[in-house]
């Protein structure tokens, strides 16, 4: 940790709808999913990404449909100076119906999760 800390982006994407093995199947699917850790995951940080998201007209939603996030086990409940946040993307976001990708909508997402970056320096 050559500046003393160290900020984990842990990103993915989830479906529109639930999964087979997902234990509620009539969950909200918010736009976006931030995955937190109560240790390793300061609530300025959530709050920064919420206020982003929500100001481009996202919805989201705090460990659901998906929770937690990646800390290298080195660091895991250690090491606070290690921050991690999960950000899970709904793929109704940039995909069609078909399953193919949506050029417009992915443009449009890369400029939000832009935005969000900028949050992180």
């Amino acid at each position: 940790m050559a500046n003393d800390h160290c900020l984990i982006i842990d990103g993915h994407s989830f479906p529109a709808l639930p999964l087979p093995y997902e234990l509620n199947q009539t969950a909200f699917r918010p736009d976006f999913c931030l995955g937190t850790d109560d240790f390793h995951t300061p609530d300025e940080l959530v709050a920064k990404v919420e206020k982003i998201l929500k100001s481009c007209g996202y919805s989201t939603a705090q460990d659901q449909p998906f929770s937690g996030t990646i800390v290298p086990m080195k660091h895991y409940r250690k090491d606070q100076r290690v921050q991690s946040l999960m950000i899970e993307i709904n793929r109704w976001l940039y995909l069609k119906k078909d399953y193919s990708v949506d050029l417009e909508r992915m443009k449009r997402l890369i400029l939000v999760l832009e935005r969000v970056g900028v949050c992180f320096g």
